[in-house]
């Protein structure tokens, strides 16, 4: 493990990969017959997992001093975008949220001189009671963090020895929290299959895995991605959003059938069982 390093470019030739890396001391390179980009959503580096848009820009940052109950990880609704408020370490706060690129450039026109990620927060904070009171005497702590246009979905780019994990595979909306769940079982699923082909694989082999990997994953993850587009797209919306606050008010039993649907109640060690045999 080379920490801190970058990835400066790659190249393939004769069935192999040789990655050019920028380190504290200079460039480097390395050599590998199989190259997995695991870069997530916040630095794509221009690998070819990039492929595939939407509308939606993310942005985050922390707050110290706030007034959030401890044990709550509220949703934060707003016209054109959601987010979510999270206690983390050192007694901070996480937020984070996504917005539709027409409601961003709305904002910002409307708080012209301001930076887009600040734009965005008062934005959200003006139509949300719940966030004003939590931010109250909040006070912001290291840089905001933006990507975007996020690409929800599993991506075909795995073949001739690329592979892809993480958000870098398969991404869903952030609003059901399930990308560190996503990212770990993704590559839980690579790397047993990748093992299991030792000594190294040819391409075909490769390929086959690859195959194989992706079908596993759209197996596994599109149930989630679908209820996540669908409680995103109730959340952008304020009647939406709305109606769907005062049916759970009167359903509670609906947030658990939404939590199996985004696979929280999802038993990883009967999900990797369930796969097909490598092996074979």
């Amino acid at each position: 493990m080379l920490q801190p390093c970058r990835v400066r470019s790659w190249t393939q030739c004769s069935g192999r990969y040789v990655c050019r890396l920028q380190e504290k001391a200079g460039e480097s390179e390395i050599e590998a017959p199989v190259l997995i980009a695991a870069h997530g959503s916040w630095d794509t580096g221009g690998l070819p997992a990039a492929r595939g848009e939407t509308d939606l820009f993310a942005f985050k940052t922390h707050f110290s001093v706030t007034k959030l109950p401890r044990g709550r990880m509220p949703l934060i609704a707003f016209p054109g975008g959601y987010g979510g408020l999270v206690h983390t370490d050192e007694g901070r706060t996480s937020f984070s949220c996504c917005i539709r690129r027409r409601a961003l450039e709305a904002c910002r026109a409307e708080r012209r001189g301001m930076s887009a990620a600040a734009a965005v927060a008062e934005y959200a904070i003006a139509h949300c009671r719940g966030m004003r009171e939590a931010l109250a005497d909040a006070v912001r702590e290291g840089q905001w963090i933006a990507a975007g246009p996020l690409r929800i979905g599993v991506r075909s780019v795995c073949a001739d020895g690329f592979f892809a994990a993480g958000n870098a595979m398969a991404e869903a909306h952030p609003i059901v929290a399930e990308g560190i769940t996503m990212a770990i079982q993704s590559g839980w699923l690579l790397s047993e299959r990748l093992i299991a082909a030792r000594p190294p694989a040819g391409v075909r082999r490769l390929n086959e895995i690859a195959q194989r990997y992706g079908a596993g994953l759209r197996a596994n993850f599109v149930l989630r991605m679908r209820a996540a587009a669908l409680v995103a797209g109730l959340a952008m919306r304020p009647l939406s959003s709305s109606a769907a606050a005062r049916v759970l008010e009167m359903l509670p039993n609906l947030l658990a059938f939404g939590a199996r649907c985004a696979g929280k109640a999802t038993d990883a060690r009967r999900w990797l069982n369930a796969r097909d045999d490598s092996r074979a």
